[in-house]
């Protein structure tokens, strides 16, 4: 078995997915074949003292080098860890799985090195770092007439990289002094390490008793946003000195961290093994170091499907998890949203930098969004609009949110938490009488740099919607077989009516002159005179959550068939259009290639890709399915996987709506909420009989 002493190591709940190589190799229950423990820090001395006195390998674990959104001291989970069976890559003392990879080199040929090249690309693009929830370097910290700068880094005291990478006690010392010998004409700048920013760590110096011509940066700074500005780079076994080779500063190294002594780095330090690895193999370049530190060393994951995965998907991951750190930073006042939706909210808008106040009182909002320097949160479809033109007026910035396209397994009206919403500060997709930010990533999604891997990824999306049945709600009917097998016998054109909540915002906002479902079906029957029409029930409305239920009697004289307990799924590949008001169906219709005919106008009307009743001018590019779905489904919702308590991808929620964990356990309040609405149905049910 291989055998892991660490509590520390033991608490990471994906261990096990990081070390399935060698759990497979060593699974013998009934002797130590090898021991994992935390790198070579003292804490691993056991460890690597019971691999001793059993001669079994001794794996070193370490943090990877793109390791999570927050700090690994502030508990942010792992999606990379470093697993070297060789040595460590801190540990200068004795060779490691670094040093073994840049030997032999029978691996890295055109292709790793294109990889490797396009990672280092889009790591820089996106800013990421072994941790990520740092803002962008303000660059009001410099002083503009300055000709050259040299940045000084600081790291933590005691830290093992320093001890076994050979660095002196005066390491701070020494080097602002070769700082000022070499670059006399030079601004010097110390960065503050982010743990000791945090007030989790010690630096390794007292950063009070320089003189006044050293600057010290003691903001949490994006690395690359903040190395752009600086020419030359100190530093003794950082990380920081690594990205800033990436970067293309020179970088001098009072230590041997990993990626001294190849000839990359002005070294004060240097090592007879790494002089001779290059003696014998030639050059080590930038990709190759990189390729053999984050293509072989780390090991990635997927926290969502609880699978292993490629470093790209980490850096995406990544760059998602930033995306919306940045997007929730700072302080919220929710307004007028139910009990039940706080703790869904506060998911939502969750930052490393932030307060969420929720509160019911107009009178209080605008005074509290000032007091806490705040925006103004509303749920859109109950938002009272005078207040956020009176949050305008006063400079407070505003925004409404919504459920998303892809929500749960289950009625949000049954509380049921969703696994997507949208924040939209401009307007909301179901309103066509403003602007939304979804107009105005439609419109210009044809200039989005990434446009091409946005197709792929949606094609993929709709390819997998489609085989797997997947909609808003994934609800099961259990008249599926029933309904299918009727429809099926129905030789005249079909048509599929899916029905409104007559309360619903989307009605009101984007049914332009029909205002209910009874006005649609008599629309629709005019125009089709001799079709087939099915017309479906919402699930809202049949389930006795909303209004409704007593009108669709009155829609079923101008159908052929009223549809209840049946999926939505199990309707669209047995007709041959669908007809819509504003509903969402007809957004799914269009996924499965169906002709879309639409009365109002809804969020994917006007793209050139529906046949519209209605004119919408703003809406000026015209789309490919595949740009669409770009926009609708990846860049336009907030997705939140409640299993692992992670904002992900819209990929990683097909996933999940498919293969649903255990959900956090719902509150008192939401249970018995869920109670009361089953009885009222229960009553209805019954009284309806007589």
């Amino acid at each position: 078995m291989l055998k892991v002493l660490s509590h520390g190591m033991l608490k990471l709940e994906n261990l096990p997915l990081f070390l399935k190589e060698e759990m497979e190799l060593f699974s013998d229950p009934n002797k130590i074949e090898a021991v994992a423990g935390w790198g070579h820090k003292e804490t691993a001395l056991k460890a690597r003292d019971l691999a001793k006195k059993e001669n079994v390998p001794y794996i070193a674990v370490e943090d990877g080098f793109l390791r999570s959104l927050d700090l690994g001291v502030n508990g942010g989970e792992a999606l990379s860890l470093s697993v070297d069976p060789v040595g460590c890559y801190y540990d200068a003392s004795s060779s490691s799985l670094i040093e073994e990879l840049l030997k032999d080199r029978s691996w890295f040929d055109e292709t790793v090195k294109n990889r490797a090249q396009k990672c280092i690309t889009r790591i820089k693009e996106l800013n990421l770092s072994k941790y990520n929830a740092a803002p962008l370097f303000d660059e009001k910290l410099l002083n503009n007439n300055e000709k050259h700068r040299v940045l000084i880094i600081d790291q933590c005291l005691n830290d093992a990289s320093l001890l076994l990478g050979k660095v002196p006690n005066d390491v701070m010392v020494r080097m602002i002094k070769k700082a000022r010998e070499l670059y006399p004409d030079a601004s010097l700048y110390i960065k503050v390490h982010p743990d000791v920013i945090a007030g989790k760590r010690q630096s390794l110096c007292d950063l009070n008793t320089f003189s006044s011509d050293i600057k010290v940066i003691s903001q949490n700074a994006a690395p690359y946003s903040l190395l752009k500005h600086f020419d030359v780079v100190f530093t003794a076994t950082s990380l920081l000195g690594f990205e800033a080779l990436l970067s293309g500063c020179v970088v001098h190294c009072f230590g041997l961290p990993f990626y001294a002594g190849y000839g990359l780095t002005q070294d004060e330090i240097t090592s007879s093994r790494r002089t001779d690895i290059v003696t014998a193999t030639g050059k080590v370049s930038i990709e190759l170091l990189f390729a053999a530190v984050y293509l072989k060393l780390c090991r990635y994951i997927n926290p969502v499907t609880k699978e292993r995965t490629a470093i790209e998907d980490v850096i995406e991951r990544l760059a998602l998890l930033k995306t919306i750190n940045d997007k929730n930073r700072g302080n919220h006042v929710v307004y007028g949203v139910k009990n039940w939706k706080k703790p869904i909210l506060q998911a939502f808008l969750h930052s490393t930098d932030g307060k969420i106040v929720f509160t019911r009182n107009k009178a209080k909002v605008i005074s509290l969004a000032q007091s806490l320097q705040a925006d103004v949160i509303q749920w859109a479809a109950k938002a009272d609009r005078t207040l956020e033109k009176q949050c305008k007026a006063k400079g407070i910035k505003t925004c409404l949110v919504e459920d998303g396209f892809l929500r749960s397994v289950g009625l949000g009206s049954n509380h049921v938490k969703p696994f997507s919403l949208i924040f939209d500060d401009k307007g909301m997709y179901f309103d066509p009488t403003r602007d939304s930010l979804l107009e105005d990533i439609l419109n210009t999604i044809h200039a989005n740099p990434q446009i091409e891997s946005l197709r792929r990824r949606a094609f993929d999306i709709i390819d997998f919607m489609c085989r797997k049945s997947l909609t808003k709600y994934n609800l099961h009917g259990k008249n599926d077989a029933e309904v299918t097998a009727k429809l099926k016998k129905i030789s005249k054109y079909k048509i599929l009516i899916p029905g409104q909540v007559p309360s619903d915002a989307s009605v009101n906002l984007a049914g332009g002159a029909i205002h209910n479902n009874v006005e649609l079906v008599k629309a629709i029957r005019t125009d089709n005179p001799d079709a087939y029409l099915i017309y479906k029930v919402h699930p809202d409305v049949l389930a006795l959550n909303r209004k409704g239920i007593r009108n669709e009697s009155e829609c079923s004289d101008y159908v052929d068939f009223t549809v209840t307990d049946c999926s939505i799924s199990a309707l669209y590949d047995l007709v041959d259009e669908i007809c819509v008001l504003s509903s969402q169906s007809g957004f799914e219709a269009l996924l499965r290639s169906k002709k879309v005919t639409v009365y109002g106008a809804p969020f994917y009307a006007g793209w050139g890709l529906t046949h519209d009743k209605a004119k919408l001018p703003r809406r000026c590019a015209k789309l490919s399915l595949l740009d669409l779905v770009a926009g609708t489904l990846i860049l336009y919702p907030r997705y939140f996987d409640w299993c692992s308590g992670q904002f992900c991808s819209v990929e990683d929620i097909c996933y999940r709506l498919l293969h649903m964990e255990k959900m956090p356990e719902d509150s008192l309040f939401v249970k018995v909420c869920r109670v009361l609405y089953a009885l009222r149905r229960k009553t209805f049910n019954y009284l309806a009989k007589d």
